[in-house]
């Protein structure tokens, strides 16, 4: 649950390059993920000592273990595969539903009001400000993650960007005993290296078997 997690908070790009802080508490972590987008690639660098890099031209992402000094390549056909996996072990009886809870509360100096997202045994809960400043802007960048390479396994579970009038600030996820929250903390547009969307060179390919996606078992 906790990559998947990680994943959905990683939320057409804007011409400038962004730089989108989050806290990530919850799940036994706590610390800060960082999101850079430019053009369309992106680079996470996630509470866990992992990071994931994401061309969304060509739908492949790479997933670097930073311990191991190793990286994983994850193709379309991998991702559908491991998306029909997590659907499957959802067991959702019904299709999912976007209810507003007419909840309100202040993130990070912006109102938001709270939406309330069932899939399976599975609760999300969205806090989401209109009148972000540029929130289209942001927003599309935010949806760049989570509609391309691994993103999109998360984005079959998930409301479709236009579901929800404006930023998501906070997204809560919760399954059985288990609750992880992401906060945006930090949003600006600065100058991203492009370098950083490169594998560096002493880091070693390893492959992963994903049942169904045309790999053994």
């Amino acid at each position: 649950m906790l990559l998947f997690a990680l994943v959905c908070a990683l939320l057409g790009v804007a011409h400038a390059d962004l730089v989108v802080v989050q806290k990530v508490e919850g799940g036994g972590l706590e610390g800060e993920m960082t999101i850079k987008f430019q053009g369309k690639k992106v680079r996470a660098d996630l509470v866990l000592p992992i990071s994931i890099i994401v061309d969304a031209e060509t739908g492949e992402s790479l997933m670097l273990q930073h311990r191991t000094k190793t990286f994983n390549r994850v193709g379309e056909a991998d991702t559908r595969a491991l998306a029909d996996q997590l659907l499957k072990a959802q067991g959702a009886s019904e299709p999912p539903k976007l209810t507003p809870t007419g909840e309100k509360k202040d993130i990070a100096g912006h109102p938001t009001e709270g939406f309330l997202w069932r899939v399976g045994q599975m609760k999300i809960r969205f806090w989401v400000a209109k009148d972000f400043p540029h929130g289209d802007a942001v927003q599309a960048q935010l949806n760049l993650l989570q509609n391309s390479g691994l993103g999109a396994i998360a984005s079959s579970m998930m409301p479709s960007a236009t579901d929800l009038p404006g930023v998501r600030l906070r997204t809560e996820f919760e399954l059985g005993d288990k609750k992880i929250a992401s906060t945006i903390t930090s949003i600006k547009e600065e100058p991203v290296d492009p370098a950083v969307f490169k594998v560096p060179a002493d880091y070693k390919e390893v492959a992963v078997p994903i049942n169904g996606a045309g790999q053994e078992p």
